[in-house]
């Protein structure tokens, strides 16, 4: 199946390309690379020490986990084009896609994708959400749970992307593995291998996806929750921390499988 991906600029998204295109598991024609995102524009922000160190420390985190591999795979430089922001909902994006003729579109971490490009690929083009959809949807949905002291809200959702923000029919879902002595980054990072391989095995048993199930999210866990970058405030890298330096995430641990079983999450039963 000839798949294009489609993805942003900041170490984890470059390594999610470099690592589907390194997989004998689905046929990479080319990998989008768009040059702005949100977290680059965050990481030039000049306000608050507290903003800053958060992003300089999820800066270096994942240059320790991707640098090295992505290092490792110069060679599959060729592959790769960089774009500008918001070109995956130009003509130009349809033309390049005329021309390579995919069966699949994997986007993971672009900006926002309008117009007539959802129409032409409509359940061909699938999109990686960090985040338990539809309870957390927008920015920093792995962040917030641990905000609301419900560690359990964290995860992962693959959906075939529409119109809408993180409001596609959803395919899959799964959760971290997260250590008690975890910092945020460590798991979010771990976490993100997971994903990228879970994401990789999805595009190349495409056919044998299922349809999720009607009302499977009506289980009466009412919460939903659309958090925007300017929520990514001072008391809320503050309370981060001192949540999980006081032992959040060993609570949550201590009670994980009946806490989990109160959110449910949508699995494909050959993943």
């Amino acid at each position: 199946m000839r798949t294009v991906i489609f993805t942003s600029s900041c170490l984890r998204h470059k390594a999610f390309g470099r690592m589907a295109l390194s997989s004998d598991f689905i046929n990479v024609q080319k990998v989008f690379i768009e040059k702005d995102n949100s977290l680059i524009s965050m990481m030039e922000y000049k306000g608050s020490d507290f903003q800053k160190d958060h992003l300089d420390g999820r800066s270096q985190s994942e240059e320790d986990t991707f640098g090295l591999f992505l290092s490792n795979t110069d060679n599959l430089f060729k592959y790769e084009q960089e774009v500008e922001k918001n070109w995956f909902s130009s003509q130009d994006c349809l033309e390049a896609l005329n021309k390579i003729k995919p069966d699949l579109i994997l986007v993971y971490g672009t900006s926002i994708i309008r117009g007539e490009i959802i129409n032409i690929y409509r359940n061909r083009i699938l999109n990686l959400h960090l985040g338990l959809t539809p309870y957390y949807r927008g920015s920093g949905t792995n962040l917030f749970p641990i905000l609301n002291d419900e560690p359990e809200f964290i995860g992962a959702t693959y959906m075939y992307l529409d119109e809408g923000i993180d409001t596609g029919e959803i395919i899959h879902q799964i959760r971290p593995k997260i250590i008690a002595t975890d910092s945020f980054h460590q798991f979010s990072n771990r976490f993100l291998i997971k994903a990228f391989k879970t994401y990789i095995k999805i595009a190349g048993n495409y056919n044998q996806l299922e349809n999720i199930k009607d009302n499977f999210f009506n289980n009466g866990n009412s919460k939903r929750y659309v958090y925007k970058n300017r929520d990514f405030t001072d008391e809320v890298i503050k309370t981060l921390y001192e949540k999980i330096k006081c032992g959040l995430l060993k609570e949550y641990l201590m009670d994980k499988d009946k806490r989990d079983e109160k959110v449910q999450i949508f699995s494909q039963k050959f993943l």
